[in-house]
C-alpha cells in the first residue's frame, strides 16, 4: 500500500450494507482491531468511547455473532466513525436500527455536518434521508435524475419530481 493511498483511506469512513465486523470477535475486539488498523494513538480508549457512543458498553465482551442486527449496525457505525474521518460514505445506514438509534444517528450526522465533515448517504428511505441531507441526488438506471437542495423538499414533492419523465 502506498503511503498516499493509506493517508487517503484514513480520511474516509465507510459503512456498507454489509457490516464488515468479525462475528467471532467481541464488540471491543472488533473496534480495537480497527483502531489499531487506523493507527490511533490510544486504541483502547478510542474503542471504549466508540462502544459507549453506540450504547454497547454493557455488551462489549459479547461476540458480535450474538448481537441483534440493530446492535451490529450500531457497532458498524461506530467502526466507520472511529478514526474521525473527514468524509463518511454510508450505504443504508438506518438498516436494523430502532427508533432511538435512528434518532441518535440523525443527530450524529448533523454533528458531523456542523463540524465540516462530508457525508454521502445512499438510502431508499426518503423521509429519513431528507431530514439529514443538504442536497439530494437521485440516480435512476445509472443516470443522474435529480440534483437539488434538500431544503423545501419533502417526500411527496420528491416523489412528484421523480415521477416526471
Amino acid at each position: 500500500m502506498s503511503s498516499d493511498a493509506g493517508r487517503l483511506r484514513s480520511r474516509i469512513g465507510f459503512l456498507s450494507h454489509q457490516t464488515f465486523l468479525y462475528e467471532h470477535l467481541t464488540g471491543l475486539e472488533n473496534l480495537l482491531f480497527y483502531a489499531r488498523l487506523y493507527g490511533l494513538p490510544d486504541p483502547g480508549r478510542a474503542a471504549r468511547e466508540a462502544l459507549g457512543a453506540a450504547r454497547l458498553s454493557d455488551r462489549q465482551e459479547d461476540r458480535v455473532g450474538v448481537y441483534s442486527r440493530g446492535m451490529q449496525q450500531r457497532l458498524a457505525i461506530a467502526r466507520s466513525l472511529l478514526h474521525g474521518p473527514e468524509m463518511v460514505l454510508l450505504d443504508e445506514p438506518f438498516t436494523g436500527l430502532d427508533r432511538e438509534s435512528s434518532a441518535r444517528l440523525e443527530e450524529r450526522l448533523r454533528q458531523l455536518r456542523s463540524a465540516g465533515r462530508t457525508c454521502v448517504m445512499a438510502t431508499h428511505d426518503l423521509e429519513q434521508g431528507l431530514r439529514v441531507a443538504d442536497r439530494v441526488l437521485v440516480l435512476r438506471h445509472g443516470r443522474l435524475k435529480l440534483d437539488a437542495p434538500a431544503r423545501g423538499l419533502d417526500s411527496a414533492r420528491l416523489e412528484a419530481l421523480l415521477a416526471t419523465p
